[in-house]
């Protein structure tokens, strides 16, 4: 059975979706059982980390946004590897697909 997650939403659509749209791989990570609390904390953690010193830089948001999805995964910080896999289905997300490119 799927359930609301009080702190990301409905299984299956996006938390960073204004549009609320299905996310495929990032959403089936992020609510999958292996993924512990610990491992969404440290995701979160890094994420917001690399967005708010771009965002200090002079980045617009967007920008910001999209450099800390884009660099997350490659942190030197010490993280669970269940962060590391969320981070990088999330920057996996933001892809186009292999025949668009």
């Amino acid at each position: 059975p799927t359930r609301a997650d009080p702190i990301s939403g409905p299984p299956g659509v996006s938390p960073l979706a204004q549009d609320r749209r299905p996310c495929g791989a990032f959403c089936t990570l992020w609510h999958s059982f292996p993924t512990l609390l610990r491992d969404r904390m440290d995701a979160v953690i890094v994420h917001e980390d690399i967005e708010g010193l771009h965002v200090a830089q002079g980045q617009r948001f967007d920008a910001a946004h999209a450099a800390a999805v884009d660099q997350a995964p490659q942190t030197p910080r010490p993280i669970t590897e269940g962060a590391r896999r969320s981070l990088r289905a999330m920057a996996e997300h933001g892809k186009p697909p292999e025949s668009s490119r």
